[in-house]
């Protein structure tokens, strides 16, 4: 948890600063902030800045490094296997920061079986608050379970498609 609260509290170097338009059509800079948070069958947890690599923290100044555009815009794994965790992590949750400006940020999470696309309905998040979305442990295909495959080539299928979280107004 002491690296969630990092993450939130010093999120600056985590983050996409984007141009959107408000309500006025003025265009603004944005900052939002969004995490991948991936956990082991042991209990340990990181959150990823792309698909492959997860979140380091500098331990002189506190900040976390990666950008928030990477995982963004790119299919990130179901399961990814770090350099240095030894155990195969599961997608668990999206961490969403959003600033307290007058922007839309739409999640709708799309989850790619092989050829099978399990998808909910877009949720809208409103400004200023820090958003937590929950994976199920189990995915679901007309009523069965889908059992992840336990080969790296098999992994190669099970995916989060890009733009789970975009900024739409």
């Amino acid at each position: 948890m002491r690296f969630l609260a990092s993450f939130c509290k010093n999120y600056s170097y985590f983050g996409l600063m984007m141009m959107a338009i408000d309500a006025a059509g003025k265009k603004q800079k944005v900052r939002l902030f969004v995490g991948y948070e991936y956990e082991t069958h042991s209990g340990r947890r990181f959150i990823a800045f792309n698909s492959t690599e997860q979140v380091r923290l500098n331990k002189k100044t506190g900040f976390v490094f990666g950008s928030a555009r990477s995982v963004m815009t790119t299919n990130m794994p179901l399961c990814m296997q770090p350099n240095d965790v030894k155990d195969m992590a599961t997608i668990i949750r999206i961490h969403v920061v959003v600033p307290n400006e007058k922007i839309q940020i739409r999640v709708q999470p799309k989850v790619k079986f092989w050829n099978k696309i399990i998808t909910t309905d877009p949720v809208l998040l409103p400004p200023n608050g820090v958003y937590v979305i929950q994976f199920p442990k189990v995915f679901v295909w007309e009523d069965k379970p889908i059992k992840l495959p336990t080969t790296e080539e098999g992994l190669k299928g099970c995916i989060l498609m890009a733009k789970a979280v975009e900024v739409i107004a």
